[in-house]
């Protein structure tokens, strides 16, 4: 609480400082995890623990899914506007973005579908393959997982203090307030948390896009 509370005072900048580091270690990690498991993966029994279902709804709950992630990226996105300068930097940030979000997506799709537990019984699926299947990394990957949701934490923080805060004196108290309403958040856990927030931040979304792209 004390760091997110002096680093909201920092502001931006300081953030992107830390995630300059912290994004490409956690992302040639995975992808070194997932290198590793294609290397040992058996590909003819890929899916032999998922339920089929004819059903559509995986497509809603992706939708969803893309929203849910969407209303806590927008007002990040805004705060950054300022590091880039022109379209062309944005198309080409945009482009790699994507591009790495889906190797990774493919990678950890990879990792998890042959879990040999309910994924209902796991909090963080990811962090119990890596525990059990790649145990040379599991100190690594638990301290990139940890610094990855804390600067996830101060970027959207600060992103929602730069929003509704208009002068000093009310930013430092909105501040302090919420580093102390997260501690008391935080006894609910972080999958309870997610099956709440997950619906609802998810239709929010959905009503966040549509405004965007109206206002278009």
């Amino acid at each position: 609480m004390c760091i997110c509370f002096i680093l909201f005072l920092k502001n931006i900048e300081s953030i992107t400082k830390i995630n300059s580091v912290i994004v490409p270690i956690l992302i040639v990690t995975i992808i070194i995890i997932g290198t590793k498991n294609l290397i040992n993966i058996n590909f003819s029994d890929i899916g032999r623990n998922v339920k089929e279902n004819n059903s559509l709804y995986y497509i809603i709950e992706a939708i969803i899914y893309s929203s849910y992630n969407l209303i806590l990226i927008i007002p990040v996105l805004i705060n950054l506007k300022k590091f880039l300068k022109s379209k062309k930097q944005i198309i080409t940030v945009s482009i790699m973005s994507t591009i790495f979000v889906a190797i990774i997506s493919i990678l950890t799709f990879l990792l998890l579908v042959n879990v040999d537990k309910n994924f209902l019984e796991i909090e963080m699926p990811v962090v119990y393959v890596v525990k059990n299947k790649f145990t040379n990394f599991t100190y690594i990957y638990g301290i990139i997982i940890l610094i990855a949701i804390f600067t996830t934490a101060i970027s959207v923080g600060i992103s929602f203090l730069n929003n509704i805060c208009k002068s000093k004196s009310k930013f430092i108290n909105i501040a302090f307030l919420l580093c102390i309403i997260s501690i008391l958040v935080s006894l609910i856990g972080f999958a309870n948390l997610v099956k709440i927030l997950f619906p609802l931040f998810g239709y929010l979304g959905l009503l966040q896009i549509y405004f965007i792209i109206k206002s278009k």
